[in-house]
Order: C-alpha cells, then sequence, then structure tokens
C-alpha cells in the first residue's frame, strides 16, 4: 500500500510538472504573438523597398514605401556589411536598410533646441502628423511647445482652443519627445484671470500626460494695438503676477513667454523664469546667448539671470531649416 502511495504521488507530481509546463507554453504563444514594442520611426526617403529577407535580392521586394511613413523598429542587425532594421508596417513585417529609417533618439545637451507650433504652421509647413513627425526627426528637435489656445484677444475675450494642438501632440506622443503647452492670455481683470486658469487648469487635466514635461508656458504679448491689454501694461504686470501665482497653486510650474523688449519694460520683476523673443535674423543657429546682442533688456541682469529661454527665429534658418518655424535655444 505504501508503495502503491509513493506511484500515485510520483504520477501527481508528473501531472502537475506537466499542467505547469503546458501553461507556460500556452503563454509563451500568446506572447510571441503580440507585436514587439519597438521603437516608433519614420520612412525619409521615397520609394524605400521593403523586403520579405534582409538581402539586396530584387525578388524578394514586397513592396516599395513612400517618404514619411510610420514604421516600428523590431530588430536591428548587421548583415553583409549593412545594418538592416526589421520593421512593422500596418500588418506587413519585413526587412530595410537602416540608411532609409529614421527615429528621435537626441541626446539633451546645455542648449537645446526647442519648436513651437500652433495651426498656424499648416498654412505654409506641414500637411499632416506625419509630415510633424518628419521635421522633428530630421533636426533632431529636443523638445516642443505647442499652442493650446487661450483668451482671445477681440472685445470679447473668449477662450478658444487651438485645432490643431492634437496633430502635434501626437507626433510628440509617436517619437517619444517632451514637450509642453503655451496659453495666450488676454485677461483684463482678476476676475479673468480666475477663469483663465481654470481654462488652463482643465485643458491641462485632459491632455497632459508623462512626456508633457515642459512648464505651461504663458504668452504675453502686445498685439499692435487689436489686444484686449496693449493699453494697461502697467496693471497687466500685476494681473499676471496673480496669473503666475493661481497656476502655481494648482501645481503647474510657469513660463513666461514674451517679447524681450517688452519684459524689460514691464514684466522682469516677476517671480518667474522667461522665455524671451529677440530674432537676430542669423543664417545660422547661434552659439551664444542672448546676452551677447545689442538689445537693451541685456543690461537687465535681473531679467537675463532668470532667463531660459530664447525664441531667435520665426520662420526657420537659411540654409539650415528652411521650414516657416518658430524656433529657439533652452537652458535648463
Amino acid at each position: 500500500m505504501e508503495k502503491l502511495n509513493i506511484i500515485n504521488k510520483k504520477k501527481v507530481a508528473i501531472c502537475i510538472v506537466i499542467g505547469v509546463l503546458v501553461v507556460f507554453l500556452i503563454i509563451c504563444s500568446i506572447l510571441s504573438s503580440k507585436d514587439c514594442k519597438g521603437i516608433n520611426a519614420i520612412v525619409t526617403e521615397e520609394k524605400v523597398k521593403l523586403y520579405s529577407k534582409p538581402t539586396l535580392n530584387e525578388k524578394k521586394i514586397k513592396l516599395e514605401i513612400e517618404p514619411n511613413t510610420e514604421v516600428k523598429i523590431l530588430k536591428t542587425f548587421i548583415k553583409d556589411n549593412m545594418e538592416w532594421y526589421k520593421v512593422k508596417l500596418e500588418k506587413e513585417n519585413g526587412y530595410i536598410l537602416s540608411n532609409y529609417v529614421d527615429y528621435f533618439d537626441k541626446e539633451i545637451s546645455d542648449k537645446t533646441i526647442v519648436a513651437d507650433f500652433s495651426s498656424h504652421n499648416f498654412k505654409n509647413t506641414f500637411n499632416s502628423k506625419k509630415d510633424i513627425e518628419s521635421f522633428l526627426v530630421r533636426y533632431n528637435i529636443s523638445y516642443v511647445y505647442i499652442r493650446a489656445g487661450g483668451r482671445g484677444y477681440g472685445k470679447e475675450g473668449n477662450f478658444y482652443t487651438d485645432e490643431k494642438y492634437r496633430e502635434f501632440k501626437n507626433a510628440c506622443e509617436y517619437l517619444g519627445i517632451q514637450y509642453g503647452y503655451y496659453f495666450l492670455d488676454e485677461s483684463l481683470t482678476n476676475v479673468e484671470i480666475i477663469s483663465e486658469v481654470e481654462y488652463i487648469d482643465n485643458f491641462m487635466k485632459k491632455n497632459s500626460s508623462n512626456l508633457c514635461t515642459l512648464p505651461v508656458a504663458l504668452d504675453i504679448e502686445e498685439h499692435e494695438g487689436k489686444g484686449r491689454c496693449d493699453n494697461i501694461w502697467e496693471t497687466r504686470a500685476k494681473l499676471v503676477a496673480n496669473l503666475i501665482e493661481k497656476i502655481n497653486k494648482k501645481g503647474y510650474k510657469s513660463i513666461i513667454y514674451s517679447n524681450a523688449n517688452t519684459c524689460n519694460k514691464y514684466l522682469y520683476y516677476l517671480d518667474t523664469k522667461f522665455w524671451l523673443a529677440y530674432y537676430p535674423e542669423e543664417d545660422f543657429i547661434p552659439d551664444y546667448w542672448y546676452d551677447k546682442t545689442s538689445q537693451p533688456a541685456v543690461s537687465n541682469m535681473e531679467l537675463i539671470n532668470k532667463m531660459i529661454g530664447w525664441q531667435f527665429t520665426e520662420n526657420g534658418v537659411e540654409h539650415v531649416i528652411k521650414e516657416d518655424v518658430d524656433l529657439s535655444i533652452f537652458k535648463y
């Protein structure tokens, strides 16, 4: 009887082991059927060949891919002294030479290039999210600021949301680029400041992600006499101080974006960091900081010490970045 019990126990143990192996194999099968996480990338050239095997054999061409097409890099390897990517394109898997595909992998330095976008860029620069992705990858843009919306500068001062902000957000999310939002301020009273803070807070709660890491940028500008606040700068500085305080109490880091001379005259003493606009019209990305320019504001050391961003162009850089975009240098 004791021998039978031992035999039965062994049978039970064997059954348990077999059961565990079966479950393990089923789990492995399920996992292997899923896509690898991979790297989101884009095709950079025209009519790039997708091969069924990593070889330049014309018979192995599955299809030709158009530029700016989104692909997922599943694997990187060298064969016959050439670097290949195994990629997934919608429902197709195949192989592409690595020099026809690019992805965002930017090392951040002391000075980083920041692009800021709005729906205006769709008039002259971009037609789709894929165009945005191509631009960001091609020029290794470190960060992106996206116009979320704000208070209109017409008489009513109604809030509006930029109709293309999701295109830019989704492009950053696809590539893994950190971004932030900027909001235009045109509040005339402290009561309007309260509703503006509520607008910003609601937008951020709905549209933030783990990549939305940049401070909330508050766009404080003059609009050539068309703005609601163009003639109240002494009062406006106090309103902006109130806006900053309330935004910070909501748990957001903030930064003021404005023209350098405007900040020098009215806003420099505020307890915040500054992102200043001044366009020296260079045909290269400046290798110097704003304080080396001839602007009057550079002598205001209180302002310069609070300055972390310099928007140096509003229409790209000749021979370097030809697209009509706003570009800045940031120091973190």
